[in-house]
C-alpha cells in the first residue's frame, strides 16, 4: 500500500524495481530514458503526468503541481499514514 512517485530521470528507477511492467507512465524523452523504460516494459505516455493506481510519474518540474496534488490525493486514500 506505498505511494510511489518520481519526476523526470527518476523516472526509469521505478522500473528498475518491476513496479512500471505494462504501465504508461510520463518521463523525460531522451535515448538513454526511453532504453530503460522499454527495458522495464513500459511505455511512455504524451502527457505530463500520469497517474497508475499508487504510481504516479511526471515528465519534469513544470507538472510539479498536479504531480504534488496526486501524490497528496493518493496518500490520503491510503490506510496508514
Amino acid at each position: 500500500g506505498f505511494v510511489v512517485a518520481a519526476i523526470g530521470t527518476a523516472v526509469p528507477c521505478l522500473g528498475a524495481t518491476g513496479l512500471l511492467e505494462g504501465l504508461s507512465v510520463a518521463a523525460e524523452q531522451n535515448e538513454a530514458t526511453v532504453k530503460e523504460i522499454e527495458k522495464a516494459k513500459a511505455f511512455i505516455a504524451d502527457d505530463a503526468m500520469t497517474v497508475n493506481g499508487r504510481v504516479i510519474t511526471a515528465r519534469d518540474a513544470s507538472a510539479i503541481e498536479p504531480f504534488l496534488q496526486a501524490v497528496i490525493e493518493a496518500v490520503e486514500k491510503t490506510p496508514l499514514k
